[in-house]
């Protein structure tokens, strides 16, 4: 039996805020909760060792990019079951794009109302205690803690959610209850360290435990947590089929799956080659003769794909090449003795050679070497000079590096006025920079 639905009208008291984070701070949209300070989530934020603050409309329409980004974590909570969209998170839809881009950290979005069972269902509680948890589990990122409540229970298919248009280029759509069978029977088929406790038992037997069925989200997010029923129309990695409705984003989070896809992330430059592989083991027994699906499912190499059939070890491989700049997700996926379709995700982050330049500092012979990355910050790059006429290298120096050329027995002594370093050579330098998957930039000479 469903339950009645309610709009809830706060009004809250709000200290003054400043428009600049202090450490540990996480920034709560007011009107997305029930009880301001007292709420379910700022409590939760305070388990998890942080500092909720209230922000009004107002304040959170205010910030900017870099303002969002001061702060350890957003969240946009359940306000008892509001199906008062425009109410609630009028200001968060209003932003999407200023803060949705910024955040980099885990995230977690919930197609349910747990403030409103919370009161008798723990598991509601745990799910809120949790999901605040992982969310805001990294340090020095931005994390997310989005709970759409209640605002899209009577939205047909694939009604877009404008609140979620930042994050990962958009494209959340859902489904409503009101147009759903009673979903009840809850699966997790992924985990994380900080929802180890959750479990299946918490999150079923509402009475009605899911309010938005996802329909599309970007391929940077997996389902979390799925509700069983033979009509859904999406298999989970486990082979579970029914309606997702819990989606999260973040490091170590782990798929459920009998198929295990390794490495789970990697960083290699471009025109290199990188391989995968998938481990298939039911019962935890290795299964050999299984054909093996890959496919790039997102990223600068979409559509790339092979098979490979499992060895006695029940491995299969994958290997491609990398062309192009950007983060690709690898899907392998197989067909299980009960005829389901399971699959993990692996992802891959191609990078390019750093650039360097060699400018005249000031006077001859003395050179400003500077190295930039489209990847990888200037602290992260070593600047290195090579010797044209020996073998001998001087370095590594940091990014803005003023060195002194001068001709000798090769070798490195004293700067000289604004040098650092006055290195000598047989013939002429030849400046250069390595990052730290040790792709190195074009030469540049620097003549004594």
């Amino acid at each position: 039996m469903k339950k009645a639905l309610f709009v809830f009208s706060l009004v809250l008291s709000l200290a003054v805020q400043s428009a600049w984070a202090a450490p540990g701070e996480v920034l709560i949209l007011a009107n997305s909760v029930t009880g301001g300070l007292g709420s379910r989530e700022a409590q939760a934020v305070v388990a998890a060792g942080k500092t909720p603050v209230m922000a009004t409309d107002t304040f959170w329409r205010s910030l900017t990019a870099a303002q969002f980004m001061a702060y350890d974590g957003l969240v946009l909570g359940d306000a008892t079951c509001s199906t008062d969209l425009g109410g609630c998170v009028a200001a968060a839809i209003d932003t999407a794009m200023v803060w949705g881009p910024v955040v980099n950290g885990n995230v977690i979005i919930i197609g349910s109302d747990p403030v409103y069972h919370s009161g008798w269902i723990p598991g509601a509680r745990t799910l809120i205690t949790q999901g605040i948890a992982f969310a805001f589990n990294k340090a020095s990122k931005l994390g997310a803690y989005i709970d759409l409540s209640c605002y899209y229970h009577f939205a047909g298919a694939n009604t877009p959610v404008s609140v979620l248009d930042g994050l990962n280029g958009g494209g959340f759509n859902v489904t409503g209850g009101s147009y759903l069978p009673g979903l009840n029977d809850v699966k997790i088929v992924a985990t994380h360290p900080a929802i180890a406790g959750l479990t299946d038992a918490d999150l079923s037997n509402w009475g009605n435990s899911v309010h938005e069925a996802f329909n599309t989200w970007p391929a940077a997010f997996d389902v979390l947590a799925i509700a069983r029923d033979s009509g859904g129309a999406y298999t989970a990695s486990d082979g579970t089929r029914g309606y997702p409705y819990i989606l999260a984003r973040g490091e170590e989070l782990v798929l459920l799956s009998d198929i295990t896809l390794t490495p789970k992330t990697a960083v290699n430059p471009i025109g290199t080659t990188h391989t995968v592989v998938a481990t298939v083991k039911e019962n935890t027994v290795p299964v050999a003769g299984k054909t093996v699906q890959f496919q790039v499912v997102a990223g600068p190499h979409l559509g790339a794909s092979g098979t490979g059939v499992t060895d006695n070890n029940g491995q299969a491989v994958f290997t491609y090449l990398g062309t192009a700049v950007g983060t690709d997700t690898i899907e392998a996926s197989f067909v299980d003795s009960l005829g389901r379709r399971q699959f993990n995700r692996a992802t891959k982050q191609w990078v390019s050679p750093p650039v360097i330049t060699a400018a005249l500092a000031g006077n001859r012979a003395y050179y400003l070497l500077t190295a930039s990355s489209s990847t990888y910050s200037p602290a992260q790059l070593q600047v290195y000079v090579k010797d044209s006429g020996s073998a001998f290298v001087a370095g590594p120096y940091p990014s803005g590096t003023i060195v002194r050329m001068v001709r000798g027995v090769p070798g490195t002594g004293p700067g000289l006025g604004t040098a650092a370093v006055t290195i000598r050579v047989a013939g002429y330098g030849l400046a250069y920079a390595i990052d730290p998957v040790a792709q190195s930039s074009a030469t540049v000479p620097c003549r004594p």
